[in-house]
């Protein structure tokens, strides 16, 4: 084959490294994502911090909660 066959193929075979290269860095970023919170729920259940309490009504919510179900109270993020 000639250089000016040769081209679209090494253009196409250019684009897909592009994006295996970008899925494969999406996938170890979703990949430590995963470890982080794996690690952040072995510590809570181990210590007993899978819980707290909103300050506003008292009530028992998860750690993770953004908002209270019974008063509407945005809670600050977790530590």
């Amino acid at each position: 084959m000639t250089s000016w066959r040769r081209e679209p193929l090494r253009v196409a075979a250019a684009i897909v490294a592009a994006v295996a290269a970008v899925g494969a860095f999406r996938g170890s970023l979703t990949v430590a994502w995963h470890a982080l919170r794996a690690v952040r729920f072995t510590y809570r259940t181990a210590t007993f911090q899978r819980h707290r309490r909103c300050p506003d009504c008292g009530t028992k919510l998860w750690v993770d909660a953004r908002l209270c179900l019974s008063c509407g109270h945005r809670l600050a993020p977790p530590p």
